[in-house]
């Protein structure tokens, strides 16, 4: 069987969009008897991209945010290469890790939208592709386009179910085509069955279709920090998240270093430059992790380390992905914001009972395999 794999792909930016790309395609393409590349569909954000001549009738209201969002983007970049910040060592760093990975040849839009397809099967999924406020169209991530083959999607996130309320009455049809939907979020699934008419599974996020051994073989072997260390990472390190490393940091015998903050108001040591496979690396070495970003929390519960996520204005519309891993893991009350910063002992160990985990992980493998051979 010939499957190709449909989500946020070849990221220059995003740790976990590429983490979780490349894992789908590792455990899928592991199976018996399957052929499997991720689709390398072009987005706004990437310069090979083309406007579409394909009408989104749904989503008409995007093409002049997304003509904006473009040339933003492209207008950054050159300022970035003109004031020689380019940040060309990390953009290595993200195209190596790309090269574990088996790519389709550059996909533009109007390409699926002829209704040339050589799968058998496509997979939407994981990643927030079913975000409509995300800056790309998103209706291909629903699989719109001609296709006589099997469409499943696996862990497919919507962010905040609130930017699908619109388009409620179109999901219902598009994913009526789906052989079998599954989400990342239990808020999702709920959704999904209350206002389209969806039945879906929630299945893991693909980072935990492999286990510590593979993400090992992926990470970068050398330490990054050859002292010991406590990691903060952030999504935007604004000055909530600053503030709450401050209050944290007399608390931990191992400094605090902090993981590409542009925060002009953190005094910590911060490290830059870094791939998916040195984020992999900072994460496998770390004393204790503190974070806002669900990817992070995941590699912090793959390696087992001590953590704490911050609630906070960053991850206040998603925090139900965060919410739903916690709970998986039994670290349900490590979620914290304000006075729960205040009163945090890092003495508190976590006893990391994922039986709950292990058992959502092992029924998320057994849903492709089933999808893959009906």
């Amino acid at each position: 069987m010939r499957i190709g794999i449909m989500t946020i792909s070849k990221s220059e930016v995003s740790y976990g969009a590429n983490l979780q790309c490349y894992a789908l395609w590792r455990y899928v393409s592991g199976l018996d008897g399957i052929e499997c590349e991720v689709i390398d569909l072009k987005r706004p954000c990437q310069l090979e991209y083309r406007k579409p001549r394909h009408d989104f009738s749904a989503e008409k209201g995007k093409t002049a945010v997304l003509s904006r969002y473009r040339m933003s983007v492209l207008a950054s970049r050159i300022k970035a290469v003109l004031r020689g910040h380019g940040g060309k060592e990390t953009v290595r760093k993200f195209r190596k890790f790309h090269g574990l990975t088996e790519f389709s040849s550059g996909t533009q839009i109007d390409d699926l939208y002829s209704g040339v397809s050589t799968y058998d099967m496509i997979i939407s999924g994981s990643d927030q592709i079913w975000n409509f406020s995300m800056p790309f169209y998103n209706e291909p991530f629903f699989q719109t386009f001609p296709f006589s083959g099997r469409r499943i999607s696996y862990a497919s996130s919507m962010g905040g179910t609130e930017s699908a309320e619109r388009y409620a009455s179109c999901i219902s049809v598009w994913l009526g085509k789906f052989q079998s939907v599954s989400v990342r979020e239990d808020s999702a699934a709920r959704w999904l069955k209350e206002r389209a008419g969806i039945d879906a599974s929630v299945c893991v996020d693909p980072v935990f279709l492999l286990d510590r051994s593979q993400w090992l073989q992926a990470a970068y072997k050398d330490r990054i920090i050859s002292r010991r260390y406590v990691l903060a990472y952030s999504l935007a390190f604004n000055d909530g998240f600053v503030s709450d490393l401050e209050s944290l940091s007399g608390r931990f015998p191992a400094g605090i270093v902090t993981l590409d903050c542009k925060n002009r108001n953190s005094g910590f040591e911060n490290v830059t430059g870094l791939g998916p496979s040195e984020f992999i690396a900072l994460v496998r070495d770390a004393d204790f992790v503190i974070t806002d970003s669900f990817h992070c929390l995941a590699f912090s519960i793959i390696f087992r380390k001590q953590f704490l996520v911050i609630r906070n204005t960053v991850n206040e519309r998603t925090v139900s992905r965060l919410e739903t891993l916690l709970s998986l893991a039994g670290a349900g009350d490590r979620l914290v914001s304000g006075e729960g910063v205040r009163e945090f002992s890092p003495s508190a160990q976590i006893l990391f009972d994922g039986s709950a985990l292990d058992e959502r992980i092992e029924e998320s493998k057994e849903y492709i395999r089933n999808a893959v051979s009906e």
